[in-house]
């Protein structure tokens, strides 16, 4: 019979965060992995966007149209995501799932 052995731990999380930048609603998507290398944290993806109340079904039409208007909703977000899903902070939240 084989055995089996660890030869090293990740774990994988998608952790989210509901923002509001201005008039804009959204949830922001995280995907984390840890292990014994270090902690990666990107971002993943945007959903449940709404403007002014109003949902938004096409969020590339919606951004693009933004940065014609000179609101480049690529870094707002991007920044956004920056300074909720920081390191400390997603590490924290993985020792208390420990």
């Amino acid at each position: 019979m084989s055995k089996i052995k660890v030869e090293s731990k990740t774990l994988m999380l998608n952790l989210s965060s509901e923002v509001q930048i201005g008039s804009l609603k959204a949830t922001l998507i995280a995907i984390v992995f840890s292990g014994e290398k270090g902690t990666d944290i990107d971002f993943s993806d945007i959903e449940n966007i709404t403007y002014n109340g109003v949902p938004i079904s096409d969020w590339r039409k919606f951004r693009d149209m933004n940065k014609e208007f000179g609101i480049d909703y690529d870094k707002i977000t991007e920044a956004e995501f920056n300074k909720i899903f920081t390191e400390e902070v997603v590490k924290n939240y993985i020792e208390g799932l420990k």
